[in-house]
């Protein structure tokens, strides 16, 4: 199920999947369960097919931005929900 941004027939299924949902949540839902169906592996491979991943699966310079913001957001969530979290209620040492 590897797709290759090279690959002829990979890009004519994704233009007649644009064409036959014009609907954006529809074509996600198409494209999120083709993701889900592949091998972690697979996905890397498409990263990479598609530019977004170097060949060493690190983000491509135009991208580098988009995986750097996103794990500020992630580690500010992180603490954000750690700062949630309630104290400890052990009452063992009473």
């Amino acid at each position: 199920m590897r797709c290759a941004s090279g690959n002829s027939a990979h890009n004519h299924e994704y233009l007649l999947n644009m064409i036959t949902y014009p609907d954006p949540e529809e074509l996600w839902k198409v494209t999120k369960a083709r993701l889900d169906a592949m091998t972690n592996e697979e996905r890397r491979q498409t990263l990479v097919d598609a530019g977004i991943l170097t060949p060493d699966f690190k983000p491509a310079k135009p991208y580098r931005h988009m995986f750097a913001e996103g794990a500020r957001q992630a580690k500010e969530a992180a603490k954000q929900a750690a700062a949630r979290e309630p104290e400890s209620t052990d009452c063992s040492a009473e």
